[in-house]
């Protein structure tokens, strides 16, 4: 009895293996089959796509209302609709084929899947997008497991379509429109934002998985993850991040020119912090691997790529003039501006001459450099000049203005520069000329709808009626303001009392507000040296006694920094101390 219960058993399996062959079989040749129609459906999806996309790069904007070329774009706009209803129709049958020949788990699946997540973004339908996604890589886990190189990317996009998501909801609501093609009304932007991080989290796991720890994907997406934080305001976070991206470019043998954007994420974090000293390090850390890639790729005869363009490289500069203007360096804020200032100008006598567009975008950069320039230059007290400089920024933003159309007009920027030349004038005593320029910047303001109670426009309405009673209280900026030696005294007492909080912050642990109160120290301390240098008083015994107070701050500083473990940024001060 037991042998024949034994026999039914084996025939039962046996019986369950050739019915699961036979379905296998069944399906591998229904997959045969329909391979042909089903390639040819994944064919035409991809003609429509690159239609689609040949169209949106020839449509132009409207910047004259000119009737005629608003409804060619109308009928540009419709033709765009029709291909993606088509492209929708096809992806449709495709993956129902997809589906009854390969199984709902098959990876092909989840790669149509994951093209209509694509085209779902490109419409600004997120909800539709991130369910897609989100099937698409559940079928990826599924089939492959969750460590496989294609789940781990599928994972990181679909942390990119929360990103994306997050960035359409704040749009959305600063413009107040609810006339969206989304229809996920039930998550706020913030939890959005949330989402995006956990899934670069999951991502930067598998990709560790994948190919180690310090491979150079996992530190583009510790890079991701970062922005992500900083978004939220949580700067210590994004800086471990971004200290553990930097430590899988680092361990690469060879340049790699991302690790740039990940030393300019850092200084950004630094600057919000106001920690500007630590910033300093990082933007020239970003100049470094900038410049050591664009040398690589020029001895190579490679093409330039755009983390380390005139573009980019710029920008680092200017952000580095920042961190210089900032610990009160000026002279030296000035020569990076200006390196800054040669290299825009390259870079956009060769964007015209190759008349491939972008030349509103060169010259709004030329304008940014130049005001930068011209603050400078005010506190300085090269009021001459710093008066032609703004001059010239609003020149040019006016010019960049003439291509553009309405919406994207720099009038918060010509106000700016406009409330630059009324604040010379102030400051020579020019009141007349001083309020045409105040109200002119306000005029500007108001046309692009800033309300009466923002930050600019106050600041402005005040120094307006500054210039009205002829009375130029403008609080610090010039190296004229402090002359007299009470103020410096007081400076000197400030930066004692800075010392004292520091120590105490160190005392109770708090290291990122000792190095807050450390670094205004050293900005009264680095600005009084420079005020004795300008005066001719390098050889006297208050110089000396003043340099070796910065030197002492420098040294107190790198220690702090060493505690923290930000050696690099230590061994810097330490130099400049010596």
């Amino acid at each position: 009895r037991s042998k024949t219960n034994n026999n039914n058993n084996n025939n039962h399996d046996m019986q369950q293996r050739v019915e699961q062959m036979n379905f296998m079989l069944s399906s591998l040749k229904k997959a045969r089959e329909t391979f042909t129609a089903r390639k040819q459906l994944q064919e035409k999806a991809i003609h429509l796509r690159h239609k689609i996309a040949s169209i949106k790069t020839t449509t132009t904007t409207n910047n004259n209302n000119n009737p005629a070329q608003s409804n060619n774009n109308n009928n540009i706009h419709k033709h765009r609709d029709a291909l993606y209803s088509e492209i929708f129709h096809v992806l449709h049958r495709a993956l129902r084929m997809e589906k009854d020949a390969l199984g709902e788990r098959h990876p092909q699946v989840a790669d149509t899947t994951q093209l209509f997540a694509d085209l779902y973004l490109e419409r600004n339908q997120h909800a539709q997008a991130i369910r897609s996604m989100r099937t698409a890589v559940q079928i990826l886990k599924l089939a492959l497991g969750k460590h496989h190189p294609r789940t781990c990317v599928a994972v990181r996009q679909l942390a990119r379509m929360y990103e994306s998501s997050c960035s359409w909801k704040r749009e959305k609501q600063n413009r107040d429109d609810e006339n969206d093609n989304d229809n996920d009304k039930g998550q706020s932007s913030a939890d959005h934002l949330q989402q995006a991080i956990l899934h670069y989290g999951e991502a930067a796991d598998g990709f560790r998985e994948c190919f180690g720890r310090n491979h150079s994907v996992v530190g583009a997406t510790l890079n991701n993850t970062a922005v992500l934080y900083i978004q939220k305001g949580d700067y210590t976070k994004a800086i471990e991040k971004l200290s553990d991206a930097l430590t899988c470019y680092e361990a690469s043998p060879t340049i790699i020119a991302d690790g740039a954007q990940v030393w300019k994420n850092m200084g950004e974090c630094y600057m919000r912090r106001g920690d500007f000293e630590s910033a300093h390090f990082a933007y020239t850390s970003a100049l470094e691997v900038q410049r050591d890639a664009r040398f690589q790729a020029e001895t190579a005869g490679e093409e330039i790529a755009a983390a380390f363009d005139d573009a980019s490289i710029g920008d680092t500069l200017l952000r580095l003039g920042r961190t210089m203007k900032e610990t009160m360096r000026y002279d030296d804020s000035y020569k990076i501006y200006t390196e800054a200032l040669l290299i825009y100008r390259m870079h956009y006598r060769t964007t015209k001459k190759l008349k491939e567009g972008g030349m509103a975008d060169a010259k709004d950069r030329l304008a940014h450099t130049v005001y930068c320039m011209a603050e400078v230059q005010e506190i300085r007290g090269e009021y001459t000049e710093a008066l032609k400089l703004f001059s010239d920024a609003l020149q040019l933003r006016l010019e960049s203005d003439a291509t553009r159309s309405v919406n994207r007009m720099n009038m918060v920027h010509c106000a700016m520069a406009l409330c630059g030349v009324g604040t010379v004038h102030m400051r020579l005593g020019e009141f007349t000329d001083a309020k045409l320029g105040f109200q002119e910047a306000l005029r500007y303001l108001k046309a692009h709808g800033v309300p009466e109670d923002h930050d600019l426009m106050v600041m402005i309405n005040g120094r307006l009626q500054s210039a009205l009673e002829e009375r130029p209280s403008l609080g610090s900026g010039s190296f004229s303001d402090e002359s007299t030696e009470s103020s410096i005294i007081k400076k000197t007492n400030k930066a004692r009392e800075l010392d004292m909080l520091s120590q105490e912050q160190v005392e109770v642990g708090d290291y990122d507000a000792a190095i807050t109160s450390l670094a205004s120290a050293l900005a009264i301390r680095r600005r009084k040296l420079t005020k004795r240098q300008k005066a001719g008083d390098g050889s006297t015994e208050s110089y000396l006694k003043e340099k070796e107070e910065v030197a002492d701050t420098l040294g107190r500083f790198a220690l702090l920094l060493v505690k923290k473990n930000e050696t690099k940024q230590a061994c810097m001060l330490l130099k400049e101390a010596l």
